[in-house]
């Protein structure tokens, strides 16, 4: 009869979803074991593979941290138009907790965003992205090697199958003669996407284009100071076969971080302090 929150604007009506999820997965990696600590006990990352040790025997991990939780609200405004906002959380990547006593482990953000009429911000999925395609699994994504998977702070404009979208940067990138992986912040373009899909009874075919801005810059001795553009595209899409389907994706170009949980870093450092886009498909 009335709103639930007194400030609320009137019209407006609350969603409110989510799941309880346990999972036990056995683990058996013959060049290595994958640490206890590692996300890669916790579902499926081709990055955290080990390779060069010894095979030491299978390893079973059990938690409930798909365990998700999503809270929404819809507001019809005056001149009919929608606002919409999605929160949503669940509990992969916590490091609070442990498997001795507890098991606890903290909400992780996953979905925040405002969306109004043709303009989203906030936090979601990638609109190099391609959601429809990701194919039911009991593992938390799946055939993660050749899909694209990342959220991340966005404005997005979309219009029927067409959508553009700024997206936040970072780069990831392979030091000179191998090492550890480095993260890098710097640079002053946000990552440009944009998208068109193709939709009908039959299924969906989608086109993307990713362009964005790799840089890395240090300080003190033997200082690196270099950016470079590079690009990728994707097409994917899902063909329905009556209540069943069939679903594919095609990358190519600097796909770096945004495939396969960033199974590639997106560039390489090289002898003179120079970026070297590492490319793939």
């Amino acid at each position: 009869a009335s709103t639930i929150t007194p400030n609320a604007a009137p019209g407006t009506s609350f969603v409110v979803t989510g799941f309880v999820k346990a999972d036990a997965m056995w683990t058996d990696t013959s060049d290595g074991e994958i640490a206890d600590s590692s996300s890669g006990r916790d579902f499926y990352i081709p990055g955290t593979i080990p390779i060069g040790g010894e095979d030491e025997g299978v390893d079973l991990t059990a938690h409930v941290k798909q365990s998700r939780f999503n809270f929404g609200t819809d507001t019809i405004l005056d001149g009919g138009s929608k606002v919409m906002t999605r929160f949503e959380i669940d509990f992969f990547g916590s490091v609070t907790g442990n498997q001795r006593v507890s098991n606890t482990y903290a909400p992780v953000l996953r979905h925040a965003y405002v969306q109004w009429g043709n303009w989203l911000v906030g936090q979601t999925w990638s609109n190099f992205m391609d959601v429809a395609t990701l194919p039911e699994a009991a593992d938390f994504i799946g055939t993660t090697d050749g899909t694209t998977f990342v959220r991340q702070p966005q404005v997005r404009y979309t219009k029927g199958g067409f959508s553009l979208s700024a997206e936040n940067r970072e780069t990831t990138l392979t030091p000179f003669g191998g090492g550890a992986q480095i993260s890098s912040d710097d640079g002053e373009f946000p990552d440009f996407t944009a998208r068109y899909a193709w939709k009908g009874s039959w299924g969906h075919v989608a086109l993307a284009g990713l362009l964005r801005q790799l840089a890395h810059e240090t300080t003190g001795a033997n200082a690196i100071d270099d950016s470079i553009w590079t690009g990728a595209v994707s097409l994917s899409g899902k063909y329905m076969i009556g209540k069943d389907d069939i679903r594919w994706m095609a990358l190519y170009g600097n796909l770096g971080r945004y495939v396969g949980l960033n199974f590639s870093n997106d560039a390489v450092i090289d002898a003179g302090g120079d970026l070297e886009s590492i490319d793939g498909y």
